[in-house]
This record gives C-alpha cells, structure tokens and sequence, in this order.
C-alpha cells in the first residue's frame, strides 16, 4: 500500500479551531479531574511539634499494651488512609493534667483545597480540635472541635465534621483541648470538592473561549459571503 507524501492541509479557520478547542480541553481537563470526593490528605507530609511518645507508667496503666513505644505508629501513618480497628493501636503524646498547647500535628495538603469534610480517628474519651490556614505561616483559622466519642471498653473512635465545607486550607493542625491527658490520633481523612485553581488556568481558559469565540465568529462571516 503506497501512502501520499504529503497530507492535505486544513482550511486555516479549522486548523485554528483544532487548537483553540485543544488549548480549552487542556485548560479544563485538570479541573475536571478534581471533580468527586476525594481523601485529599491520602500520604500527605505530616509535620509534628511538641514532645511525642512519652506515656509514662501510669498512663501505660490504662492504655495497655496497644500503646506501648513497640507498638506506636508512626506520624506518617495517620494519613495512609488506613482506619485502624476501633480501640487499638495509637500516635500518642502525655500531656496528663492540663493539655499541652505546644504540642501538636500539622498535616501539609501540597496545595490549596476547598474543604468539604474531616473525618478524624482519635483517642474516645478526649476532644481534639482541628485547625486550617493558607500557606504555611499565615494564622490558623476555623478551629474544628471533635469532642469526647466514649465508646464500650475504651480505646480509639472515629468521628467526623460537617461544619468543614466552604473553607480554604492548606494545611490542617491537629491538636488536643480536654480529657484525661493521654492524646492518642491514628488517623485524619479530609474530603474536597475541587482544589483552588491558580490564576492562570484562569486566564488561559478565558483566552481559550476568547480564540473560539473569535473563529466560529469568522467562520459565519465567511459561510455567508
């Protein structure tokens, strides 16, 4: 089978059309696949301050073995997605008496996201409060509380917040308010809609449309000449 040597070209108008309409697609395509629930937190860094796997004796007393430094999970892995079963093993930090206001996790989502939920699995018998802001320096703001979930024998529980949605964050601060003092988190799952697209997908969408518009616009002019 013999093959042209050259291919015919495209009327300009539609060669441009091509373009343009492939400049949009690309311009969408990233925001589209955003789209749907989403654990945007799924292995995401997480940062922690403060003193960390310190249970004393009479702690160790009430937790058991489950939180014993052989068997404490890393920080990593309150962001693996992974739910552990309710009332076992723990992230934990002592802060017995009065809580530690020093001592906390930061979990850094890469990118800005608005926030539709949190889902937190955390120590039952103590409330926690989850924090947002933008960037990495800046104030935190809408601190979520997730209170006291006490459940049948002790342990950890998982409990959510609905009050998440229509916030911007970057990062998320994890951090204890109340309870008996032994802070325990093994997991943080964080829903989004979509993430914060930059200017410039702005921009190039709306100079996409613009070259679109321009050409069907020529194209009429044409077909009625």
């Amino acid at each position: 089978m013999r093959f042209p040597s050259s291919l015919p070209a495209l009327p300009k108008f539609r060669l441009a059309a091509t373009v343009a309409a492939t400049a949009v697609v690309l311009t969408v395509a990233p925001l589209q696949a955003q789209s749907g629930p989403q654990n945007i937190a799924l292995n995401k860094t997480v940062l922690a301050t403060g003193s960390f796997g310190t249970l004393g004796a009479d702690a160790m007393a009430i937790w058991g073995s489950d939180c014993s430094v052989a068997n404490l999970l890393p920080f990593s892995s309150i962001t693996s997605g992974v739910f552990v079963p309710e009332g076992s093993l723990c992230v934990w930090w002592e802060a017995h008496v009065s809580p530690r206001s020093s001592n906390f996790l930061i979990v850094d989502l890469g990118s800005s996201f608005n926030i539709g939920g949190i889902i937190l699995q955390a120590d039952n018998n103590d409330s926690h409060v989850v924090d947002m802001r933008l960037g990495s320096s800046g104030d935190w703001f809408n601190p979520l509380m997730f209170g006291a979930s006490p459940i049948s024998g002790g342990g950890i529980s998982t409990r959510s917040a609905l009050d998440a949605a229509g916030f911007e964050a970057s990062q998320l601060r994890i951090r204890a308010t109340a309870g008996e003092g032994w802070y325990a988190v093994t997991q943080i799952s964080v829903n989004a809609a979509t993430v914060v697209p930059e200017p410039g997908t702005f921009l190039m969408l709306g100079l996409g449309l613009s070259a679109v518009a321009v050409l069907n616009r020529r194209r009429r002019e044409k077909d009625h000449r």
